[in-house]
């Protein structure tokens, strides 16, 4: 059994990348929270504003998810592929 699991050959995310990531949406996110209440237009021009921030970021954070699953479904099919042609060989 332990010959067919295969170890994933594909590269991860190194920590720094990770923090430097995480850093920046943080750094993004305050910026534009303590912005929009002063930015010097009508009250209703910065409720749009923030409700478009709002939609921005949660778009966000579904592509950047989709594209995740999408990867990880990649990388399982082609694991599964290469214990079946280990299989049959």
């Amino acid at each position: 059994m332990n010959s067919l699991a295969c170890k994933s050959s594909f590269p991860r995310d190194s920590k720094t990348w990770i923090i430097q990531v995480l850093y920046a949406l943080t750094l993004s996110i305050r910026a534009c929270s303590l912005a929009i209440p002063y930015l010097p237009v009508d009250i209703y021009i910065k409720g749009f504003t923030g409700a478009t921030f709002l939609l921005m970021l949660g778009s966000n954070c579904a592509i950047a998810k989709t594209l995740s699953d999408r990867e990880e479904v990649g990388r399982l099919t082609a694991q599964i592929d290469q214990v079946h042609q280990r299989i049959s060989n």
